[in-house]
Formats: structure tokens, sequence, C-alpha cells
């Protein structure tokens, strides 16, 4: 008899515990509960939809690339981003052709130099040397825009605008996102993100996340 009421005790205990658990949960809104209509209009954002003209395409190496592509993806100058992996041949630390992880950046020559992307890759503290570079590849889909797509309703919104994989990699919408989640840029407002495709909750939303993330 003893032993009935100790497991009842164990499980009425246990239940109590699950049960606050799920209170305590139920008091803090997910980080994306809003749905992704209520965030993105559902177009293609603005900014993806102008000319982008003459561009010019720098590859630096790094020691992780999801820093160095959010740093550049906030840049004015800069058109995409994309992050891979290449082959370092003919270095005496690499005679085994070991794959490194780099980062792709096409810009506007005219608006940012490879210089100052340099230094920006640089001013993350992942910069290394990769001399000569081989061939470029692809890295895995989830390893693009990654600060991006921990936001799951608004990496989700983005999928529907480009289920395409490699439409998603062009984006500069993207790309700009995929920096101000990770903390980088200047924000003076919400309005600032006009032109990527969020809505006014959008806006609000993804501005109170950068400040929470600004570096």
């Amino acid at each position: 008899m003893k032993k009935k009421v100790h497991y009842k005790k164990v499980a009425f205990a246990v239940l109590v515990a699950v049960g606050l658990t799920a209170a305590a949960l139920s008091l803090h809104e997910p980080m994306d509960s809003e749905g992704p209509e209520d965030l993105f209009t559902g177009e293609k954002p603005e900014i993806d939809r102008i000319d982008k003209g003459k561009y010019e395409t720098a590859t630096f190496g790094v020691w992780c690339f999801w820093g160095p592509e959010a740093r550049l993806g906030v840049e004015p100058g800069v058109v995409k981003t994309r992050v891979g992996y290449s082959v370092v041949k003919g270095s005496d630390r690499d005679r085994n052709n070991i794959k490194r992880e780099v980062v792709r950046v096409d810009y506007d020559p005219d608006k940012i130099s490879h210089q100052e992307l340099y230094d920006l890759v640089d001013e993350t503290g992942t910069t290394r040397e990769l001399n000569p570079l081989g061939n470029f590849s692809l890295a895995e889909k989830y390893n693009q825009k990654y600060h991006l797509g921990q936001r799951e309703n608004i990496s989700r919104s983005f999928e529907n605008i480009y289920p395409d994989l490699d439409d998603f990699i062009d984006s500069t919408a993207a790309a700009r996102l995929n920096g101000y989640f990770a903390g980088y840029g200047d924000l003076g407002s919400p309005s600032d993100l006009e032109g990527l495709g969020l809505t006014q909750t959008g806006r609000e939303r993804v501005y109170n996340i950068w400040a929470s993330e600004k570096r």
C-alpha cells in the first residue's frame, strides 16, 4: 500500500512540473510569432527588381563564413552574397588540397572597393589568407544566409517568393536582412527597411531584432 502511495506522489509531482513548465512557456511569445503573411507583402522586394548594372566579384577566405557574409550583406554597394568552399592548391599548409570556407560577394566598384570589402571581412576577425584559391563550390542550403534562416517565419516567406535556391542566394534583400539579423548595419528607424518586401509590422519586427543584436 505504501508503494502505491509513493508512486502516486511521484506521478502527481511530475504532472505538476509539466504543468508549471507549460505555463511558464506560455508567458513567452515565440521569437517569430507573427505569421509570414503579417511580415511580408508577398511580392518580390523592390530592391531585387532594380537593375544591378555592372558589378565585380570578390572571394575571401575565412575561418567561418556566417559572420562575414552577414557583415558584407548590409553594405549599400553589395549586390549579393553566398558562401562556399575552395580547395587551396600549391600551399605548404594545404598540400592535401583541404577545403576551406570562403565567402563570395558581387559588388558595385563605384560604391565600394575590394579593399573596403576585405577590411569589413577582417573586422569580423575571421579572415584567413588563401593563396591561391581553387575552384569555388557552393555550401549547403542551410549555410546560405544563415542568420536569416534562424528566423523561421521570415525565411519561410523568402522561400515562398524565391522557391529556387539560386534566386534566394541572388536576392539583395535576403543579403540585407541576413546582416541586420546578425546586428550589422546602421538603421535609424523601421522606415530604413523599406524596399525589402516587408510590411510595416515586418519592418518594426526586423528593426527590433536588429536593435537587440546591434554590434
